[in-house]
């Protein structure tokens, strides 16, 4: 194999790749360290971006109103999923472009009727006999997670301990609301009209409240 290189310049240590997949027609698939590394094949005759190109895209000023209008859309797609009584798997910020849409690339497997690993892991006591519920709440869960890291996980200003207070923040609007789902909660405190980075700085500020006793206890962890 060929030399590879980081997009910092820094060559990758080869003998650290450890092959995921390459089941795929357009590229191999492989984990580095906690990484994961996708190469497209030599004979991918399509073009790809370049990283030039990827910084262009995410630098791109959204506004947050977008973003509802996207979650709009994917709230109909899941509710169509759930319909066939199919369950997402593998959906997370990396498998996610957005340049004004939101697009799930290579969201990997699904799960196909049989969900008693979906009752596993989100009813472990047994407690809901309705396979329409639980589907519908992993599903939501699935994209509640996504949104959680692109908006607050990937943001440069919102540290461990902010994370943990947002996501309980979600956790208790949706079980007082009634939901599965946060755009309603999204759309009651973010403002649309702001870029979708104003607009999450707004919402800390205004409705998330720290305990300095408790975070640095918490980061000290």
């Amino acid at each position: 194999m060929k030399e590879l290189f980081n997009i910092d310049g820094r060559p990758l240590d080869l003998s650290k790749l450890c092959l995921l997949s390459e089941k795929g027609s357009e590229c191999i698939v492989y984990k580095y360290n906690s990484k994961v590394v996708k190469l497209f094949r030599e004979d991918y005759m399509l073009p790809h971006l370049n990283t030039e190109d990827i910084l262009y895209l995410k630098n791109i000023p959204t506004k947050m109103g977008h973003v509802l209008d996207e979650m709009k859309v994917l709230q109909d797609d899941l509710k169509l999923l759930n319909q066939f009584k199919i369950g997402l798997r593998d959906i997370n910020p990396s498998n996610v472009i957005y340049n004004g849409q939101v697009y799930i690339i290579d969201p990997g497997n699904y799960i196909v009727k049989d969900i008693s690993g979906i009752k596993l892991q989100i009813d472990p006591l047994n407690q809901e006999n309705n396979d329409d519920v639980l589907l519908e709440k992993w599903n939501y869960n699935k994209i509640n997670c996504l949104f959680d890291s692109l908006l607050f996980s990937d943001n440069k200003n919102v540290d461990a301990y902010q994370f943990r207070l947002i996501v309980q923040f979600f956790m208790k609007e949706r079980e007082e609301i009634g939901t599965n789902f946060n755009l309603e909660i999204l759309q009651d405190y973010f403002n649309p009209e702001m870029s979708v980075e104003k607009s999450t700085e707004e919402f800390r500020r205004k409705y998330i409240k720290e305990n300095q006793e408790e975070r640095d206890w918490y980061l000290s962890k």
